[in-house]
């Protein structure tokens, strides 16, 4: 593959416009007033995220060779000083969005969330469950600087949060699982070389069957408030039938190569989730 696809490939162009898409369709309910802070945080989330690729690259390079990850194998020709320096670049774009906004509260947490994701490249990525978590979180925290100013309901605010949440909790598993030959021979503590594949699988199975059970609610819901047409019922019933998929998926994985089919479903539910949206 050209050096120059590995390049942009290493920056994760497609979750780049996923937050993108997240935004443009929270931007019509965002009151007038707040929509220039509105498009300065999603300058400053897609800065922090990439920067966060970046040094999760640089620390991940041997694990990436060995689990045939190939899009940030360009990093070891980049002299570390400029590596490092595009992360300074990168995460002082993403602090300077909030900061000139007087937004200093974010501006602070936007700080503490940039030494977080070296932490996180640099030595928790490879604790059980304690690098999933803090990925998820900080996706959720994204998703809830989306719609936090926005005028749809705090139920519905929490509803999406949550399920960016777990479903990007499973997907950090799932990722493991994948991994798990690299992480094993690079001496990790992964989820899935300390419990194993199966138990894994079991434990990703759970945390969606809760992630279905409450869809089905929030549906529900969404539908009662809305006049039930039939493109809206349509798209409720293949968001529910994806996430039976992805539970058929994880029942018969047993290999870290049945995990790949399930991060691609897992990534279809993210989109399908967020779609949601658009008919609020």
């Amino acid at each position: 593959m050209p050096k120059w696809r590995l390049i942009i490939l290493a920056f994760r162009p497609l979750n780049a416009l996923l937050v993108a898409f997240l935004y443009a369709l929270v931007w019509p309910h965002v009151p007038e007033n707040e929509q220039k802070q509105f498009l300065f945080c999603m300058i400053t989330v897609i800065a922090v995220m990439q920067g966060g690729y970046l040094v999760n690259d640089f620390y991940d390079t041997e694990t990436d060779k060995l689990n045939q990850r190939f899009q940030n194998i360009f990093l070891q020709d980049i002299p570390p000083k400029w590596l490092w320096g595009l992360y300074a670049l990168l995460s002082s774009i993403g602090l300077c969005g909030f900061l000139s906004l007087s937004a200093f509260p974010k501006g602070l947490l936007t700080a503490f969330i940039i030494v977080l994701l070296w932490v996180y490249a640099a030595y928790w990525k490879r604790v059980a469950l304690l690098g999933n978590i803090l990925v998820a979180s900080l996706i959720g925290l994204a998703v809830w600087w989306a719609v936090e100013n926005s005028s749809l309901p705090l139920s519905i605010k929490s509803y999406f949060v949550s399920f960016a949440w777990l479903l990007n909790l499973v997907r950090e598993i799932n990722k493991d699982a994948e991994d798990l030959s690299g992480d094993s021979q690079t001496k990790g503590k992964t989820l899935p070389i300390r419990i194993g594949l199966r138990s894994t699988a079991w434990f990703c199975l759970f945390l969606m069957a809760i992630g279905l059970v409450g869809c089905v609610i929030c549906s529900s819901l969404f539908l009662s408030q809305k006049d039930p047409i039939f493109i809206l019922i349509a798209h409720f019933i293949s968001l529910i039938a994806a996430y039976t998929y992805i539970l058929y998926l994880l029942l018969k994985s047993k290999k870290s190569t049945d995990f790949k089919s399930v991060s691609l479903w897992l990534k279809v539910l993210f989109l399908l989730g967020l779609l949601q949206i658009y008919w609020l």
